[in-house]
């Protein structure tokens, strides 16, 4: 995970990288690979924002991993799409809500969003009242 943060510093946009190593990462049969490709989307998000990142390709990877076999892939994409709200705001909640995600896990997902909204710990950049 190092080596990869570092190379989107000094060798590559982390773009490129990104979508390089996120298909195979998020699709792999290790659930621990899988894990450490969400790991790196939101370290991604945080250290370079929603201007130097397009996200919105790997989406459905992502959401697809809310419903992982191992809880611990499960638990880091949710980690993951709420990292990915501090960055994006309201926009997101209108995203998820257009894709097949059981209305279980949209719950969980809108309970965290609102919590993060209610904590103060948005980014600047991110819509907060509505659509952008």
């Amino acid at each position: 995970m190092g080596l990869l943060m570092l190379l989107m510093t000094s060798v590559a946009s982390p773009q490129a990288l990104l979508d390089k190593f996120l298909p195979e990462a998020l699709g792999h049969k290790g659930w621990h690979v899988r894990e450490q490709g969400l790991l790196l989307i939101a370290k991604a998000m945080d250290q370079f924002g929603k201007q130097a990142l397009l996200i919105s390709r790997h989406m459905n990877n992502i959401c697809k991993l809310t419903g992982d076999a191992n809880f611990q892939v499960r638990d880091q994409a949710i980690s993951t799409l709420v990292a990915i709200y501090r960055h994006i705001g309201e926009k997101m909640r209108f995203d998820l809500a257009k894709r097949d995600l059981p209305p279980s896990r949209l719950n969980v997902l809108n309970a965290k969003f609102d919590e993060v909204r209610a904590s103060g710990t948005m980014m600047a950049t991110a819509s907060v009242g509505g659509v952008v």
